[in-house]
């Protein structure tokens, strides 16, 4: 909390299957590591979710003007407050124009209230540019650089960060087997390098290799992509929030440049969690930075998972809509937790949003099926092959089919080979799989395994549209 009274904050996205609601809201993280609930009219947190959806919410680097501390009467956060460090306060938005701005700090944060006993979901998009809106929604940036940090395809750079507190406390691994780990520099064949390559066919590059602008950052390596960082606060009596605070500051002070200006991607790595723990790893949406504890570091499965946050994606649930990670056909449920598995890919909600934005499938391999179109027969006839085979299609068969509903929340065909790139896939191997999600398929959301289907097998699917039956 400033002295000109903004609120600073940021957002989380971690393990966990504990359920507390399945409310989405927003929370700030103080500086001092507390989080407090963020409120609002509809209409304000409306708009907050529609700049998250965007992906235009500037967080971790932003304050929003004229926000007010008070007393919380949600009756939920009280009860959250006492296992998971939520404070029993708000932070009450403005119905004023909201006014972002940097901040040098935290910034505005998204919350997932379906939380362990920490905290739960997810943004964090530091980009460092103005933005304001006005009372209907409309925004004007004070920078012509991009809100959006999912970038899918091309040259991403990573930079991992071996973390030593000031009692000389740090990951057991040295800088070269985290090298390995991540990057295969020594041989490891199985790392999220070679995963998202093969993923996205050959669409996405994850590399060590810094900028050439940023080649100062070469001498001061351990190992190939891994720099060593020593804080000057102890992993025993830290909060988190001061914790990677610090982590970012030494870093950047020792390499003399901004982390998020010079790297898609900042692994940091701590030796465990001793304070607010509950995770073995959290990410931001739609920004640069992860953070893991102890050796969940070294799964691929758990990596593209953190990354895939970083890159706008949400959590996969599964057919017990009280378990927000439980889709084991998706990396974004629960994800392979092993360090020699790591040939498993996405479910079909989250390759429609890859398509949509003309990243890692091509579009034409992507229907869309309204079945309120009079225009269009009932009944839709089609073969489906699965994400494993897209490179194997010389027919051009669908790899997604979305049935639209003329509402945000959409669903999602597609078939789970379990082959090739998706060998290591943990559930409904072979079998049609069935995902709602929100956001028409566009942007960040949590998704829902409905239905895993054999041949023969079907879903109904009751009031579609608001009809009767359908």
């Amino acid at each position: 909390h400033s002295a000109t009274g903004d609120i600073s904050s940021k957002i989380i996205g971690e393990y966990s299957s504990k359920i507390y609601s399945e409310k989405e809201d927003f929370a700030c993280e103080l500086s001092n590591g507390e989080f407090v609930p963020v409120t609002g009219s509809p209409s304000r947190m409306d708009l907050l979710r529609q700049l998250l959806n965007n992906g235009q919410l500037i967080s971790y680097e932003t304050t929003i003007e004229g926000m007010t501390l008070t007393n919380s009467a949600n009756s939920d956060y009280q009860l959250m407050s006492k296992s998971s460090g939520i404070s029993e306060k708000e932070a009450m938005l403005p119905e004023s124009d909201l006014v972002l701005k940097p901040s040098s700090f935290h910034g505005l944060a998204f919350r997932d209230n379906r939380a362990d006993d920490n905290v739960n979901a997810i943004v964090d998009n530091e980009l460092g540019n103005n933005l304001a809106t006005n009372r209907r929604g409309r925004y004007r940036s004070n920078t012509n650089r991009n809100g959006n940090l999912a970038k899918f395809e091309g040259v991403k750079r990573v930079l991992v960060v071996r973390v030593v507190d000031s009692e000389g406390r740090a990951h057991a691994d040295s800088a070269e087997v985290i090298s390995d780990k991540i990057f295969g520099t020594a041989g490891d064949q199985e790392n999220m390098i070679q995963q998202f390559r093969d993923c996205s066919f050959g669409k996405l590059t994850l590399t060590h290799e810094p900028a050439t602008s940023a080649n100062s950052v070469l001498s001061h390596l351990s190992a190939p992509g891994v720099i060593e960082a020593t804080i000057p606060v102890s992993l025993m009596n830290t909060t988190r929030a001061v914790i990677r605070n610090q982590v970012t500051q030494v870093v950047e002070n020792k390499l003399g440049l901004r982390l998020a200006e010079n790297f898609d991607h900042v692994m940091y790595i701590l030796q465990k969690c001793y304070v607010q723990c509950g995770w073995g790893a959290y990410a931001y949406v739609n920004s640069w930075n992860s953070v893991y504890q102890g050796n969940y570091y070294r799964f691929p499965g758990v990596q593209l998972h953190e990354i895939g946050h970083n890159m706008n994606l949400g959590h996969s649930g599964g057919l017990d809509e009280t378990k927000k990670y439980g889709d084991h056909t998706c990396l974004m449920g629960n994800p392979l937790y092993s360090d020699t598995k790591s040939r498993m890919c996405y479910n079909p909600a989250k390759n429609f949003q890859f398509a949509s934005g003309g990243n890692w499938y091509d579009p034409k391999f992507i229907m869309n099926f309204d079945v309120t179109n009079k225009r269009r027969n009932k009944v839709l006839r089609r073969k489906i092959v699965g994400i494993a085979d897209y490179d194997n299609n010389p027919d051009g068969h669908p790899v997604v089919i979305k049935l639209e509903t003329d509402t945000d929340e959409d669903y999602f065909l597609g078939f789970n080979r379990a082959y090739g790139v998706n060998s290591d896939n943990k559930q409904a191997d072979n079998l049609v799989t069935l995902i709602k999600a929100g956001s028409n398929g566009l942007s960040y959301s949590q998704s829902w395994l409905l239905a895993t289907l054999d041949q023969g097998q079907s879903y109904k699917f009751r009031k579609w549209k608001g009809m009767r039956r359908r």
